[in-house]
């Protein structure tokens, strides 16, 4: 049900779209943000983890910036990744926040910067884009605020997170709320997605585990813990090194930061969702044993179970293998971030200084022991 309502099209109606519009007043509230507290999930706080993580392995790589001077930079950047789900926070005080946080493609795809959940809600990146250009812009806001700045820049952060989600780059919401009484009648809003809980630490199970107001079976069991740590260890083998200079990223929509935002979703459109055909699967009736369903009356059409797969279609193998992949991308594109804020924020050329080094006589050289020199800029 959930890709109706937010994909709801004037005509002609489809058989499962009876015709409701739904306000984002009626769907506030109604979506699982990356650690919810829920009765069979622990606290996990994924996305602020997720964001220390990145500028970890950032620092790692480039040592000092304008950003680590700061004493409590981390606190600034989990604040940030956390209030991004909150409503009533800053940067803009809306009340359904998490309801931006997707982008939308069509039947090939396809990607526009304007493609949300619909409703006319912005999509993730151009939300992004608004954050970093709020009061005169968060770099220039970061010489005189730099705490609100790094809040900031941690909201940035969860946005491109949330970009290896497959559901949100499916704009495939995961509601999280009971049902309630909308125009049309009363419909359940509840519609967990298997990716977004693995992650999340969410118990499985195969004699189902109730939540909210439906029963939820796995096609395996696994009690609820945090799991999100193990995948993002992932990105330390390369301690940083493999980070791009953002003239490395991408280009889309004539924007370098919003490329990265699209390499990340064109990683995660691959996979399925219960709802939408991932990229990446291309048998006749695909892994759930559902014929797809192409939405032809607008040119915004997409490949969707039609009905929808079950949740015990997900293996925990498959889960696992998403994650693997995912996470891992996650972190790093999340410090590739941070390198690319460093970029715009410190634009002085280095001045190098040889500080081992102290004799100036050519014909007295200094010997230094251990064969390193370290360089200091």
């Amino acid at each position: 049900m959930a890709r109706w309502l937010t994909r709801w099209l004037p005509a002609p109606a489809r058989p499962r779209a009876r015709g409701i519009r739904l306000s984002v007043e009626a769907l506030e509230d109604r979506l699982t943000p990356y650690a919810v507290n829920l009765p069979d999930a622990p606290a996990n706080p994924v996305h602020e983890d997720l964001t220390q993580d990145g500028f970890e392995l950032f620092v790692r790589q480039f040592g000092k910036s304008d950003l680590n001077s700061m004493s409590d930079v981390i606190t600034q950047l989990r604040t940030g990744a956390r209030d991004e789900d909150n409503k009533n926070s800053e940067p803009f005080f809306d009340s359904s926040p998490s309801l931006r946080h997707f982008w939308n493609h069509d039947v090939a795809y396809n990607r526009t910067l304007s493609g949300g959940l619909g409703l006319g809600l912005e999509s993730a990146p151009a939300r992004a884009l608004r954050i970093l250009g709020l009061e005169g812009g968060i770099v220039s806001l970061f010489a005189t605020d730099p705490d609100k700045a790094a809040r900031y820049l941690g909201h940035v952060a969860h946005l491109l997170q949330d970009m290896t989600v497959p559901a949100h780059v499916h704009a495939d919401p995961h509601y999280d709320g009971s049902s309630g009484t909308l125009p049309g009648g009363i419909i359940s809003v509840t519609d967990f997605d298997p990716y977004h809980d693995y992650v999340d630490g969410v118990q499985f199970s195969t004699a189902g585990v109730f939540r909210v107001d439906s029963t939820y079976t796995a096609s395996f069991d696994l009690a609820a813990g945090s799991r999100h740590q193990g995948f993002a260890a992932m990105a330390d083998t390369d301690d940083g090194k493999g980070l791009r200079d953002p003239d490395q990223f991408p280009v889309f929509a004539g924007d370098r930061l919003v490329g990265l935002f699209a390499e990340n979703a064109r990683e995660a459109e691959l996979y399925d969702t219960k709802d939408y055909v991932g990229r990446g699967n291309t048998s006749i009736l695909f892994d759930r044993n559902r014929p797809i369903v192409v939405d032809t009356p607008t040119a915004v059409g997409i490949r969707q179970y039609f009905p929808a797969a079950a949740y015990s279609s997900f293996t925990q193998d498959e889960l696992v293998a998403q994650a693997t992949d995912l996470v891992p991308r996650a972190v790093r594109t999340t410090a590739e971030l941070f390198r690319y804020f460093y970029s715009l924020s410190d634009t002085a050329a280095p001045t190098v200084d040889l500080p081992r080094l102290t004799s100036t006589d050519p014909a007295n050289p200094q010997v230094i022991p251990g064969g390193r020199i370290d360089l200091e800029a």
